[in-house]
């Protein structure tokens, strides 16, 4: 029976793809241009049948209702059709029209973001009758025939429902188009009240957005942008709808002060909403290390799906990073200016370090965070990965930091205790790190390596230990006590590092405790006859301030004291850095319950990290007047959300050790070995059916790694490793 209704959906022109049952989405690869002509094996007799909308199937567009006021004042308020369906529980759904032009997905949301009404056209599909919804019940057959309509008519038909549903539903909307700006070209997908106020009254909308807490709003332009004091972002400024139930605002300027709704209304346009609807502002925060767009495109029609949540590469980490604080932006300028291969990325994460390194165990946070850091950065070979190392190694030098420098070859651990025994605070530099994690997981591995990295994994949770004694031996005068112990790590090596991890590594939080960046600036030209120039004072200043800091530090009996048993000084944080760690705390929070366990084993170290990465921006400054600053917490936080979006990310495709993963490696190992191959013979190879060689297609492909093309005439498809 079922077999013969796609035949039938066939023959009146309708594009149609299958889908597994019970399911409401397709999984195979690149189904939006798939044609099936005759159905020829597509289908089993229990699967699923979706009508691919839009030009594939002669303008035909489904507007889906999917709030139970909209079913109920449809029949008022939409052009009459021929075509309606529903399914057994939820009423007439899907009004179907044909359109004579192709057509972009429309999302109606309340602001709430409960989704009242969607047109689904080109790019998008829809489950219909004999289908089977996944609560169980059937879906109606299509049966008449669609009223031809203009996109322009049916528009302002689906506006007119929509505000009717939103008055009904208790929320007011002025009028039902959206008023004229002339500072605005941005029109949304997504039709709300508020932007409907914010062009009434003259406010520049720059595009959609979501809050961390994923609060829906709009980015603006700041009524007091000139009182900034640095150059406006188009990210900066944002209004939308808080949890708490009330409109809000926040500008991230620190001169700005526009922080309430209330506020940034009055400055805008006075009296442009009653008093009584003003709230104050909560901790909803700006995810600022990737903020998401909120369109059309990110509205699915499966709202309830449970499936586990693939990560989605962050890309690069968009900051200028020659105009970051003090010795930090230093380092890259000089990088730039004089090496071989000049790459800010690589240089901006040396200096890091050799910041920490320097402040050592000099400060710390209230909380008793320290700055000791361990980074990784990853970039293909010949990038230019050692002048880094030089230049840090020689700055540490020049300005009196040169007992922070530690062995870049690790020969055992107990050499490596007795350095950090007599120095404190160390900083290891090395292109071979990688080569102890690959040895510990190789049975035959010498057990000197698997200490070595025993301890690193220690020394990196022990910095708040007044007395960690890592190699103990009950015996107090051969005992290497080091207190509060300063380990840095500078560790680079090629993307390739991933595979030299295991799930464990994760779990354990290890990997977390690591900022690990991949370059994505390409290797520059190399420059052989440059010498490097002297090393400026903008870097040499701030570290030998804190060389002299350390040596003078304390009064009384303090003095005589090594660095490691002075009070370490407790770091001053402005008050509006305060809120936004406690607000970036309070966001990533949510991840916990929804995120896998090994993203939630990342995502708890974040807020600590970001604590600790906004002492070492401070302390790039010098030592004197110290002081973390809401630019400062703005930074930190950046940069580690978007390192701990890379380990998710890369722990997804390379240390995951489940089930699905393991089949995805060998399907990639596959494909890679043969260069090409039909989806028949990937399934024989792989003994899989089509539904999970859709699966595992669909997210190679979304990751960038193979390409899968459709042969709708032969109904075949080809699948292509992509090189490089």
């Amino acid at each position: 029976m079922l077999l013969e209704i796609a035949e039938g959906y066939i023959s009146r022109g309708m594009s149609i793809v299958p889908i597994p049952p019970k399911l409401k989405r397709p999984v195979i690869v690149g189904w939006q241009k798939l044609k099936i002509k005759h159905i020829n094996g597509e289908f089993t007799p229990d699967s699923n049948i979706g009508i691919i909308l839009g030009q594939p199937s002669q303008g035909l567009i489904c507007v889906d209702l999917d709030h139970e006021l909209a079913v109920k004042l449809a029949p008022e308020f939409l052009p009459p059709t021929g075509m309606i369906a529903g399914r057994e529980g939820g009423g007439k759904v899907h009004w179907f029209y044909v359109v004579p032009a192709p057509m972009k997905k429309q999302a109606y949301v309340s602001e709430c973001k409960t989704i009242i009404v969607e047109i689904l056209a080109d790019g998008q599909q829809v489950v219909v009758g004999p289908s089977i919804h996944p609560d169980g019940g059937h879906y109606e057959n299509l049966e008449g025939d669609p009223a031809e309509i203009e996109i322009e008519e049916l528009l302002k038909c689906v506006d007119i429902l929509f505000v009717e549903c939103l008055k009904q539903l208790g929320m007011q909307i002025a009028e039902t188009s959206q008023p004229s700006n002339p500072k605005t070209t941005f029109t949304p997908d997504t039709h709300t009240d508020l932007y409907a106020k914010l062009i009434e009254h003259g406010a520049e909308v720059f595009g959609a957005g979501q809050t961390a807490e994923g609060a829906s709003g709009y980015f603006v332009r700041c009524p007091g942008e000139q009182y900034h004091t640095n150059a406006n972002a188009k990210k900066d400024c944002m209004v939308w709808k808080g949890s708490g139930g009330g409109w809000q605002a926040r500008c991230l300027h620190q001169s700005c002060g526009v922080n309430s709704w209330a506020r940034f209304r009055a400055t805008l346009d006075p009296g442009w909403l009653p008093k009584d609807t003003s709230e104050q502002i909560s901790d909803v925060v700006l995810d600022l290390a990737l903020p998401k767009v909120v369109s059309a495109e990110l509205v699915t029609e499966d709202d309830d799906d449970d499936s586990v949540r693939v990560p989605v590469d962050p890309g690069a980490l968009r900051i200028d990073m020659s105009s970051t604080p003090g010795v930090l932006g230093a380092m890259v300028r000089y990088n730039l200016d004089f090496a071989p291969r000049p790459q800010a990325e690589l240089a901006f994460f040396s200096a890091l370090t050799a910041v920490s390194a320097a402040c050592g165990q000099l400060i710390r946070s209230k909380s008793d965070l320290r700055p000791n850091l361990c980074v990784m950065v990853l970039s293909e070979a010949g990038s230019g990965k050692d002048f880094p190392r030089f230049q840090t190694e020689s700055a540490l030098r020049q300005s009196g930091n040169e007992a922070r420098i530690g062995p870049e070859k690790l020969r055992s651990d107990k050499t490596f205790v007795r350095f950090l025994h007599e120095r404190g605070s160390l900083l290891i530099q090395t292109d071979e790190v990688m080569g102890y994690f690959e040895a510990v997981q190789n049975k035959g591995a010498a057990m000197h390596v698997q200490n070595i990295v025993a301890i690193i994994k220690e020394a990196a949770t022990s910095a708040k230990k007044s007395h960690w004694n890592p190699m103990g031996t009950g015996d107090p005068a051969q005992d290497m006590v080091v207190p509060f112990p300063h380990l840095n790590m500078f560790c680079t090596g090629t993307k390739g590092a991933w595979l030299s991890f295991d799930g464990k590594s994760v779990r354990d939080g290890f990997l977390p405790r690591f900022l690990i960046y991949e370059t994505t600036e390409k290797a520059s030209r190399l420059r052989p006859d440059l010498e490097p120039g002297e090393i400026p004072e903008t870097i040499l200043g701030p570290l030998r301030d804190w060389a002299v800091f350390r040596q003078a530090g304390g009064s009384g009996n303090l003095v005589g004291l090594p660095a490691s048993l002075r009070p370490a000084l407790i770091v001053p944080v402005d008050s509006a850095a305060i809120d936004r760690f406690r607000q970036h705390s309070t966001g990533i929070e949510d991840r916990y319950l929804t995120d896998s366990d090994d993203a939630a084993t990342c995502w708890r170290r974040a807020s600590a990290s970001a604590q600790q990465l906004a002492l070492v921006i401070a302390a790039a400054r010098g030592p004197y007047g110290i002081q973390i600053s809401l630019d400062d917490a703005n930074l930190a936080i950046k940069i580690v959300n978007h390192t701990t979006r890379v380990v998710i990310d890369r722990v997804f495709r390379y240390v995951g050790e489940n089930e699905y993963d393991t089949e995805r490696k060998r399907a990639l190992s596959l494909i890679r070995e043969s260069g090409s191959m039909s989806g028949r013979e990937f399934c024989r190879r792989m003994k899989i059916g089509i539904i999970k060689r859709g699966l595992i297609l669909s997210d190679l492909t979304s990751q960038g790694y193979v390409r899968v093309s459709t042969d709708g005439a032969k109904n075949q498809i080809s699948v292509v490793y992509v090189t490089g």
